[in-house]
């Protein structure tokens, strides 16, 4: 994985103004051009389970068992 940009978002609707600048909408057109340019399907599974890694078992320490997709998300930024 190869990091291309690098954006800090907004954690309210006061600093949503200052998310909105012509830097920022560079630097997402610049990860979608390349998103599109480059990602491809996948044509050979077995090559993709070779060279994946297996999910940090923190990432799991981070998501509640009780939680369903389809409800809404509790989590609340401050």
């Amino acid at each position: 994985m190869q990091e291309i940009g690098q954006l800090t978002f907004p954690r309210s609707l006061e600093e949503l103004a200052s998310f909105v600048n012509l830097k920022n909408i560079r630097t997402l057109l610049m990860v979608t051009e390349a998103f599109w340019r480059l990602c491809r399907p996948v044509d050979d599974e077995e090559f993709w389970e070779m060279k994946r890694r297996p999910t940090h078992p923190a990432i799991y320490s981070l998501i509640d068992a009780s939680k369903d997709r389809h409800r809404f998300c509790a989590l609340r930024f401050e």
